[in-house]
């Protein structure tokens, strides 16, 4: 049986990029922790779908961190098909579970030539920074001081945390699937190691989604960008060497 495969390092490699990242997982598979928690939320979070318009798909999900830079994972990228879209104001889904398109006005265009990316699972890495074409959605959320914020405190703290993920996940639990890939929110246990580990629920869709925990006045600091399941899942910590020196070139700033 294995002589017939002609590059089985190349199969293994296919084999383990399944397991470990949401792009195209086929279901059941343990990203779901235990039971499914995740809901509709009516918080007003700065986050998108993106969207690829060649091929007419919902690839992922990214968030907005302040000076005009949105974060998702870098897998995304690499092996999804790409993205060149970012959606907001998303609808319900139909019955089937087919996604429908914002209106026009709710879609911009990915500046291309904007991605800073790194994927190296041995490093812990599985993220891209990108900004819009047009300043609008950003300085939008700028105006309403809505942003996922960074705190090097929180990102150095290695003990168990309560955390969110919130993203365009899929969801076909109910007969009319109208909540396939619309913003839904989840909150487990999270811990900083390598990764960023998390028991948050999630779905293909859900990659890129920002792991993250809300203060009691509404700010929102963001620990992890999500990256695959396993539960415990996985997510890119923010405290990543390369990444937090590539957001302040891009002009982010960390609190202390």
């Amino acid at each position: 049986m294995f002589k017939k495969i002609k590059y089985p390092l190349y199969a293994l490699c296919v084999l383990i990029f399944f397991i470990y990242t949401e792009a195209y997982i086929p279901t059941p598979f343990p990203t779901i922790c235990k039971e499914d928690h995740r809901s509709p939320t009516t918080l007003d979070l700065p986050l998108g779908r993106l969207f690829n318009t060649r091929n007419q798909t919902v690839n992922c999900t990214a968030f907005y961190l302040s000076s005009g830079v949105f974060a998702t994972a870098a897998h995304c990228d690499r092996y999804s098909g790409g993205f060149d879209e970012l959606h907001f104001q998303i609808p319900l889904s139909d019955c089937s579970g087919k996604f429908t398109l914002p209106e026009k006005k709710n879609r911009f265009k990915v500046d291309r030539k904007s991605i800073r990316k790194a994927y190296n699972p041995n490093t812990s890495e599985d993220w891209l920074l990108f900004r819009l074409e047009e300043l609008s959605p950003a300085s939008e959320f700028d105006k309403k001081n809505l942003y996922f914020k960074l705190k090097k405190s929180l990102l150095s703290d290695k003990k168990k945390l309560q955390v969110s993920v919130a993203g365009y996940g899929r969801d076909e639990r109910e007969p009319c699937k109208k909540l396939n890939y619309t913003l839904q929110i989840t909150t487990a246990e999270g811990y900083l190691a390598s990764w960023f580990y998390h028991f948050c629920d999630t779905h293909i869709g859900n990659s890129g989604s920002p792991v993250f925990i809300r203060t009691e006045n509404g700010d929102l600091y963001v620990l992890g960008i999500h990256a695959g399941g396993g539960c415990p899942n996985i997510a890119t910590s923010f405290q990543t060497n390369r990444l937090s020196r590539v957001l302040q070139d891009m002009g982010v700033t960390f609190e202390n």
